[in-house]
């Protein structure tokens, strides 16, 4: 066995060595991802524009709930609005509502409906969200209603308990946002590509 072999078996050594670090890798985010419970960031909306000053997240757990259930319960629910976010009518005059940042917590139901997902196989999915929140007498409820073949999201601020047309603040859409991605099958092939096209360099290097 000649030099040149030597130094083209050493190189394919490294680069399988190096796909197999990626697939290892790419394997446990997978695992991890579909074990671990997921966050979600509710994205919260007026007018169809995402509020900053108005935004929460949750946490729940698809992989813990049995084939076939179609609702679960959410974990570490909480929304944060923060001081003079909406403006509220008093006596016919707009003030701005909170007077200071206010952090709602409570229990959530999440309800899920099949997808089709990009392997075109159905896969659960987060479909809308129902609960309250409260912080002190304010209250957030959160709820969805299929209407027409198209679901409402909402998210009603009320300042103060019950929710009427005296108490609403602010009447939001809401969005649930899985802030945990696993990579695609193309992403993963791409940069097993740049690793095998990094270990050819380098046995180009070696031989030149």
């Amino acid at each position: 066995m000649n030099i040149l072999q030597n130094r083209f078996l050493r190189a394919s050594a490294t680069t399988t060595a190096l796909l197999g670090l990626l697939a290892l890798s790419a394997g446990q985010a997978v695992a991890q991802a579909v074990a671990a419970p997921t966050v979600y960031n509710l994205i919260l909306k007026q007018g169809g524009v995402p509020l900053t000053c108005a935004r929460g997240s949750f946490t729940f757990d698809k992989a813990a709930l049995a084939p076939g259930t179609t609702s679960g319960s959410a974990s570490a629910a909480e929304v944060t609005i923060d001081a003079g976010c909406f403006n509220r009518v008093i006596n016919r005059q707009n003030v701005l509502w909170p007077t200071e940042k206010l952090t709602f917590n409570g229990g959530l139901t999440i309800s899920l409906k099949d997808l089709v997902s990009k392997q075109e196989q159905p896969v659960p999915s987060v479909y809308g969200v129902t609960g309250v929140l409260t912080s002190g007498n304010n209250r957030i409820e959160v709820s969805y209603s299929p209407n027409s073949g198209i679901t409402e999201r909402v998210a009603q601020v009320c300042a103060n308990t019950p929710c009427n047309q005296d108490s609403i603040v602010a009447v939001m859409t809401y969005h649930a946002f899985n802030t945990q991605s696993v990579p695609e099958p193309q992403t993963l092939a791409l940069i097993a590509l740049g690793v095998a096209g990094l270990g050819l360099a380098r046995w180009r290097r070696q031989r030149g």
